[in-house]
C-alpha cells in the first residue's frame, strides 16, 4: 500500500496483463471470423460452379484441379470443364479417369475462349457462376475470397452483384510461368 492508502501495482504488469487480454481478444476475433467463413463457404458452395475453359491446357489442367479438390475439400462446388476443341490429348487423357470431380463438355473444334465461357454457363447447374483460366494463373484460394465476399453481400446486393477479380503482384512459381507461356501462344 502506498502512503495514501491504495493500493501500489507496478505499470509494467498492467500493460502485460491488458497486452495479453487484446491478444486473446483478437484470436476469438480470428477464431470467430475464420468459424463464420467457414460457414458461409459450406451454405453457397451448393450454390457456385466453377467453370473452366481449356484450349491445349493438358500441362495445367489437372495441377488446377487438384488445386480446386484441395481449397475446396469440406464442400466442393460443381467443377465443369469446357474443352474448347483441344488437339493436345486430353481427350484420351481424361478417359484415364475412375472417378472425376469434375463433368466435361467438348466443342468439337476451337470456338474461342467466349462460346467455351457461355457452354460452361448453359451447362452448370448451379445459379451462381465462377471462372477460373484453365492454365492455373487463378488460384483457387482466390475465388473462394471472392465467393466469401458475395456470401456477405445484403440480399438486395446480391441481386445485382457481379465479383470480379484482378490479381496484383503476382508471384507464381517457374512451372505456372511456363504453363501459362505454352496455353497462350
Amino acid at each position: 500500500l502506498s502512503r495514501t492508502g491504495s493500493l501500489k501495482i507496478p505499470i509494467k504488469k498492467i500493460k502485460k496483463q491488458i497486452a495479453m487480454k487484446i491478444r486473446n481478444l483478437l484470436v476469438w476475433e480470428k477464431y470467430i471470423i475464420n468459424q463464420y467463413n467457414y460457414y458461409i463457404i459450406k451454405k453457397i458452395m451448393r450454390n457456385f460452379t466453377i467453370i473452366i475453359p481449356i484450349y491445349n491446357e493438358i500441362d495445367s489442367i489437372f495441377n488446377l484441379v487438384d488445386e480446386i479438390l484441395a481449397e475446396f475439400k469440406s464442400s466442393l462446388p460443381e467443377i465443369i470443364i469446357v474443352d474448347d476443341g483441344s488437339t493436345d490429348n486430353f481427350k484420351n487423357k481424361i478417359k484415364t479417369f475412375k472417378k472425376k470431380p469434375f463433368t466435361v463438355f467438348y466443342h468439337k473444334k476451337n470456338m474461342g475462349k467466349c462460346k467455351a465461357m457461355l457452354t460452361g454457363v448453359k451447362k452448370a447447374k448451379n445459379p451462381f457462376i465462377c471462372i477460373l483460366d484453365g492454365d492455373g494463373q487463378n488460384p483457387p484460394y482466390e475465388a473462394k475470397k471472392l465467393m466469401i465476399f458475395w456470401g456477405k453481400l445484403s440480399k438486395l446486393d446480391k441481386e445485382f452483384a457481379l465479383i470480379c477479380g484482378n490479381r496484383t503482384n503476382r508471384q507464381d512459381t517457374i512451372v505456372k510461368r511456363v504453363s501459362s507461356k505454352i496455353a497462350n501462344k
